[in-house]
């Protein structure tokens, strides 16, 4: 997928080179079809053993009592955790969008992921005062990404408090999402929305690079700063519709 620079430099191209730029839009997409079909091929092949797995399983009761039998079992949902993962971002640029009233899906947004997560409400610190604009986003995607930021800052500190500001500003949305749980290493920020950036042994690191496509596929994008709170700052810049 493109990076903000690289959308930048297409559309240039499209312009001065129109002949040049189409070739690489068709090499682009024939690259995409063919990681489309391979992730499809994998993901089939992993149903198949996951499929055996189970059966094995009814006719053989006894190997529930086998560690060696167990753990082939969270391998193998590791496996299918990680093939979602990377389908979320194959397709993250893939939108269905609605016209939105910022202030009301930010605030019914987070209540939905405090729910899905089972944290309180009042766990979350949110200013959404006085914005008064509409956004056309595709709703289930930024509620991914609103999701993933919250989940990865609760992974840290289940029990710490997450702040979120809105504001409206040079027809844009912001969205920052801040915490206190200590900051990113310097190796980490680095490589923050690339694929596979992670230090977690529980994860393969594909959700902030789902994100930061998300974004860029809605004409906005996602930032982060390390803070003063010791902390980190992620912010969702989508544009306004009026």
């Amino acid at each position: 997928m493109f990076t903000k620079s690289d959308k930048e430099f297409m559309q240039q191209l499209r312009i001065e080179h129109p002949d040049i730029y189409e070739r690489v839009v068709d090499l682009h997409n024939r690259s995409k079809d063919d990681l489309r079909n391979g992730c499809h091929d994998i993901s089939n092949i992993i149903a198949i053993i996951y499929g055996s797995y189970q059966l094995i399983s009814l006719k053989h009761p006894e190997l529930a009592s086998d560690a060696r039998w167990t753990t082939l079992d969270s391998d193998i949902r590791s496996l299918i955790s990680s093939m979602n993962s990377i389908g979320e971002y194959r397709y993250a640029a893939s939108l269905e969008k609605t016209v939105e009233d910022a202030d009301i899906y930010i605030k019914d947004t987070i209540d939905e992921i405090c729910a899905d997560l089972s944290i309180p409400v009042s766990q979350i610190n949110m200013d959404i005062s006085g914005i008064s604009c509409r956004i056309d986003i595709d709703p289930d995607k930024i509620a991914f990404v609103l999701n993933s930021l919250l989940t990865n800052i609760l992974q840290i500190d289940p029990d710490t408090n997450i702040k979120i500001n809105a504001f409206k500003s040079d027809n844009n949305l912001y969205i920052k999402i801040s915490d206190s749980v200590g900051g990113l290493s310097d190796n980490i920020a680095e490589n923050l929305f690339r694929p596979f950036n992670t230090n977690k042994s529980s994860c393969i690191g594909m959700s902030l690079a789902t994100s930061y496509q998300i974004l860029l596929a809605h004409n906005g994008e996602l930032t982060y700063t390390p803070n003063k709170e010791n902390g980190s700052t992620f912010t969702l810049i989508i544009p306004v519709t009026d």
